[in-house]
């Protein structure tokens, strides 16, 4: 019976080293602050908008982007110029750019362009759909087998 209390005691958890027994542990999550709400909100609750968590773009649009082809297997570098809303053949791609912003003067040179691109070998469903930036091509890179796309900057004409 003595080995049975032994084996008992053992296994039982023990205090933390520098942890007094009697401590509450740490809540391993604390409480969202007043007025803020992560995930669904109950019904007729109302969350407050904070204004300085929200940047102001300032983006200057243009009319025509310039991008960057890459044929991966036959190893050719195509610029491509793209006026914004008009779609554009490179390969078999058909580029749309539905915008081309860039920063105001004196705040950096970079380009950021939403482009849509239809694969002719695949059908009507876009294979690329989203913004891409000049300064950080890897940052939102169309996922082709064949064709690489960068933008290059956003331009007048």
């Amino acid at each position: 019976m003595r080995r049975f209390l032994l084996l008992l005691a053992a296994l039982a958890p023990a205090p933390l080293l520098g942890q007094a027994a009697t401590e509450e542990p740490a809540p391993l999550f604390r409480p969202a602050p007043p007025g803020v709400v992560y995930g669904d909100a109950p019904q007729g609750f109302v969350e407050e908008l904070i204004e300085e968590e929200r940047p102001e773009w300032r983006g200057v649009q243009r009319p025509v982007a310039r991008l960057r082809g890459l044929d991966k297997i036959a190893g050719r570098v195509t610029d491509i110029t793209a006026p914004v809303g008009q779609p554009v053949t490179y390969e078999r791609l058909t580029i749309t750019v539905r915008d081309c912003r860039e920063p105001p003067e004196g705040q950096g040179a970079d380009a950021f362009v939403w482009l849509e691109v239809v694969d002719s070998k695949s059908g009507a469903e876009p294979v690329f759909s989203g913004w891409i930036f000049a300064s950080s091509p890897a940052l939102s890179a169309m996922d082709h087998q064949r064709y690489d796309l960068w933008a290059l900057s956003c331009a007048t004409s």
